[in-house]
């Protein structure tokens, strides 16, 4: 698995992957003593915890892909043998669940995004 991590990032710095690029106006926030809340020094809060939340699930989504490429090459080179069908399947069934859930964190990241802002 940590091969499978630092495979993911490799990937996403040989590409330049621009894994984030939140675009969208936030009114800033006062609380009631005139300290802005979501701007601390010139930094929209909202937007870094955005842009690094977002990398993290681009790097859980790439690791999916590779994970299922890696599962569909077990099952290739098998040739038959039960141990190695089996622990196939598992790579499988765990890249599918990361799959599923970097998409749908993803989703929700964005709903929120959009109802808040």
């Amino acid at each position: 698995m940590k091969k499978l991590i630092l495979l993911s990032i490799y990937l996403a710095a040989a590409f330049k992957v621009k894994l984030a690029n939140a675009e969208f106006v936030i009114e800033d926030s006062v609380n009631s003593d005139g300290v802005s809340i979501t701007n601390v020094g010139g930094i929209n809060l909202f937007e870094n915890f955005y842009s690094v939340i977002t990398f993290f699930l681009a790097l859980l989504f790439l690791s999916s892909i590779v994970g299922g490429i890696f599962a569909g090459f077990k099952f290739f080179i098998a040739g038959g043998s039960e141990k190695v069908i089996e622990d196939a399947r598992k790579w499988g069934i765990y890249s599918l669940i990361t799959f599923s859930i970097s998409l749908f964190s993803y989703i929700i990241l964005n709903i929120f995004k959009h109802l808040v802002y």
